[in-house]
């Protein structure tokens, strides 16, 4: 898939954040372009399942089963 699904700097920004606030000691200062690809890969994954096993009901996806 070529568009992107996350905000990339939105993400890296919350992950960031909570570093800092679950993880006070750790000075943690950058994320891996390999989280962000893999995060993107599990959202992928998880539309796709959601998709495929919701009801077939009408024009509006309504629910996340």
């Amino acid at each position: 898939m070529s568009n992107k699904l996350i905000n990339r700097s939105a993400t890296k920004a919350y992950i960031l954040a909570e570093v800092k606030r679950r993880r006070p000691g750790w000075d943690c200062t950058r994320v891996s372009p390999k989280v962000l690809n893999h995060l993107e890969a599990k959202l992928e994954w998880y539309i796709g399942g959601i998709v495929q096993h919701h009801p077939t009901i009408k024009h509006t996806f309504t629910e996340i089963i």
